[in-house]
């Protein structure tokens, strides 16, 4: 099973991303605070980064 791991907005890159979707980790980095307005992120140029917003919603996104 994955082991969840946080990280805040400032570790957020394509470069830091894609080596660790290697790993058996699930990784959530929040972009905005809650309430604020949804960022616009391009998912075929940023796919890992695409996926944080989707990751939030999950039942350990909620919990983080």
């Amino acid at each position: 099973m994955p082991q969840p791991v946080l990280a805040d907005a400032g570790f957020g890159s394509e470069a830091v991303f894609e080596p660790l979707a290697q790993w058996p980790i699930h990784l959530v980095v929040a972009w905005e605070r809650k309430g604020e307005s949804q960022l616009k992120i391009d998912e075929r140029k940023y796919p890992r980064t695409a996926e944080m917003p989707r990751k939030l919603q999950t039942g350990s996104g909620k919990y983080a």
